[in-house]
C-alpha cells in the first residue's frame, strides 16, 4: 500500500509540474505577444491619473512621452523633471541620473514604463524615465 501511495504522490507531483510549465511559458508568451509602445502627451497622461483610468490605459505599455520641460530638480542622485501641463494636475518624471542636457523650455522625449507610475495628490510621477536623443 505504501508503494502505491508513493507512485501516486510521484505521479500528482509530475502532473503539478507538467501544468504549471505549461501555464508559465504560455504565460511568458502571451505577455510578450502584448508589448507596445503607446505615445502619450504630459496632458493625457496627468488626465488619466486625475481620473482614475491611467492604470487600466497605460499599466501594459511602455510610455513614449514627449512635451515641453516645466522645470527640473536634482535630487537624490537623479532629477524630477516636470513637464508643461495647462491643468492643476502635472505629469513628473524620475530620472536615475541628472539630464545636463535638458532645461526648462525645452520639448524632450522621454521612454517609461507605465506599470511603474506612481500617483501623487497633484500629480503622476512617471519613473525610470530615459531620455530619448540626449
Amino acid at each position: 500500500m505504501t508503494r502505491l501511495r508513493v507512485v501516486i504522490l510521484i505521479g500528482v507531483l509530475g502532473l503539478l509540474a507538467g501544468v504549471g510549465g505549461a501555464a508559465f511559458f504560455l504565460g511568458e508568451r502571451a505577455a510578450l505577444n502584448n508589448l507596445t509602445v503607446v505615445d502619450a502627451t504630459p496632458d493625457q497622461l496627468a488626465a488619466a491619473m486625475q481620473s482614475d483610468h491611467f492604470y487600466a490605459d497605460y499599466n501594459f505599455h511602455t510610455l513614449l512621452v514627449h512635451g515641453l520641460v516645466a522645470s527640473l530638480t536634482a535630487g537624490g542622485g537623479g532629477a524630477e523633471l516636470q513637464f508643461q501641463t495647462p491643468g492643476a494636475f502635472t505629469t513628473r518624471c524620475q530620472f536615475d541620473q541628472y539630464p545636463t542636457t535638458v532645461h526648462p523650455g525645452d520639448t524632450v522625449f522621454v521612454v517609461t514604463e507605465g506599470a511603474i507610475a506612481e500617483r501623487l495628490t497633484s500629480a503622476v510621477r512617471l519613473k525610470g524615465c530615459r531620455l530619448l536623443g540626449g
